[in-house]
């Protein structure tokens, strides 16, 4: 693995991560026959904190933050940039028509790259924590809405969502879900049948405690053998990570539940190249097979009928 610093005021990382190359006796390998499928990411750990004193100067301070970061992962010809949870202050703003939005197409047009914009919105007069995904040509392709929205998030009027699209992005299939979401390990699962090979998770968790935190992340990705991108907030440069703050180490986990890129706590952009034809290979896990592949041989072997009552709504 291959890791390039690059100083400025922000940290910027670079990792090529190839999961041969970290894991060469942990079951990851790439057919012989299969050419490199190869994705940069671009995840951009925004600052937790805000300034200014009104929503408007607020929200000035935060996009000039994003189109900075966006201006270098385009620079560095990222194919998909992804932004945290409720990126920036929409008070006041409704979807699809203001001007976050449109800043944020623009850049996207601009770089040729996908960028995923998660905010907290009016959208067809309903309140939604939603990720936008938006085409290398600065089209909208549509909306990722939260399925599961906190207790808090609910008595504030956040309407939940309910479904979980997969996008078919010209390197491959990509989904989301925001924060809350990936405590429900179905969340995971829905995205892996519907053929998601990249997931994409921007996230304000602190809460469960950091080892905790990381063993269920981790999970994600190795049950459902998909890369997890996890987007978190950084704290102030210098005042050091406490408990409670939000996660940070905003990165890439591979299918076998290593962290192939890690930024540390600090806000800035990391980079990460991945190889989506990297397949997670699982020598006789159920068929006996030398060349068994875990998320076919996984699907061969699920037994939906046993499983109903997922979902069904039980009473409290």
């Amino acid at each position: 693995m291959l890791r390039t610093a690059l100083p400025r005021l922000f940290a910027i990382l670079f990792v090529f991560a190839a999961m041969d190359g970290v894991a060469q006796n942990s079951g990851g390998e790439k057919s012989e026959s299969s050419p490199a499928r190869l994705v940069k990411i671009a995840l951009l750990q925004q600052p937790r904190w805000t300034e200014g004193d009104s929503p408007e100067k607020i929200r000035q301070w935060q996009m000039e933050w994003i189109v900075e970061h966006l201006n270098e992962a385009g620079q560095a010809r990222a194919d998909i940039a992804c932004l945290g949870e409720g990126a920036v202050n929409m008070d006041g703003l409704t979807l699809p028509d203001c001007d976050p939005l449109k800043t944020v197409r623009d850049a996207a047009r601009e770089h040729n790259m996908y960028i995923i914009f998660p905010v907290v919105a009016l959208r067809d007069g309903d309140l939604r924590n939603t990720a936008i995904m938006i085409g290398r040509d600065g089209a909208i392709l549509g909306y990722y809405d939260k399925v599961h929205p906190t207790q808090t998030e609910r008595q504030k009027g956040v309407v939940p969502g309910d479904s979980f699209p997969v996008f078919q992005l010209d390197f491959g299939a990509v989904a989301v879900q925001i924060c809350h979401d990936l405590s429900f390990p179905e969340s995971s699962r829905v995205e892996m049948l519907k053929g998601a090979e990249l997931m994409f998770w921007p996230t304000w968790w602190s809460g469960w405690g950091q080892e905790l935190d990381w063993i269920v992340i981790r999970c994600r990705a190795i049950d459902n053998d998909a890369y997890l991108a996890v987007v978190s907030r950084g704290v102030k440069p210098g005042e050091g990570w406490r408990p409670r703050d939000p996660i940070g180490r905003s990165g890439v986990i591979n299918p076998l539940g290593q962290t192939l890129s890690n930024i540390g706590y600090e806000p800035g952009m990391i980079l990460t190249e991945i190889d989506l034809n990297q397949r997670r290979i699982a020598p006789g896990f159920s068929s006996g097979e030398t060349g068994e592949l875990f998320r076919a041989s996984v699907l061969k072997d699920r037994n939906p009928k046993a499983y109903r009552i997922i979902g069904q709504s039980l009473s409290q």
